[in-house]
């Protein structure tokens, strides 16, 4: 082995340690809460073009997720300006606005949760983890750019395009 191509081995591995490092020092999850979130406004954003409602249990069937949940997360959308419900038979609920103009960001500010890529609880206060907390503001500044760009038209595609089928 040439020492250019030992360089470059010496280089992977270290970043390879440098990846499981920083996966272990820091989390970030995205919880059931969001994700249930996520599948109730594509549902919404699928039928965005009928203006009809659709109803609870026929999301809650259709996206596999639990009544009971389905309606809290429900109530946090409506709070945040994202979907609005319709009273009586007929009712049920619908995006306030184009799937266009929601993002992923939107959705997870939504239903409260953080996301931003935090530090497990180690000791981070000399020099190497004040410069570690700074790169885990620069990826936190990274991923909220990339779920500000994710709108829901996008979102419909990549799920149209994946030939998965869905009615209601």
């Amino acid at each position: 082995m040439t020492f250019s191509n030992y360089s470059v081995y010496y280089i992977n591995i270290i970043n390879l340690v440098d990846i499981k490092l920083f996966t272990e020092l820091t989390q970030m999850k995205l919880t059931a809460k969001v994700q249930y979130a996520y599948k109730a406004i594509l549902e919404l954003a699928l039928h965005y073009d009928s203006k009809a409602p659709i109803q609870i249990n026929a999301i809650a069937r259709v996206q596999g997720i639990p009544r009971q949940f389905l309606i809290q997360l429900l109530i946090r959308l409506k709070n945040a300006g994202l979907v609005k419900s319709v009273r009586g038979m007929e009712g049920g609920y619908l995006l306030t606005r184009a799937p266009s103009e929601i993002n992923l960001a939107h959705v997870i500010s939504a239903v409260g949760d953080n996301i931003l890529v935090k530090p497990n609880p180690v000791k981070l206060d000399d020099g190497s983890g004040r410069i570690f907390m700074k790169i885990c503001d620069e990826i936190s500044k990274r991923v909220i750019s990339n779920l500000q760009e994710e709108t829901f038209d996008n979102l419909i595609l990549k799920f149209k395009s994946e030939n998965l089928s869905y009615s209601i």
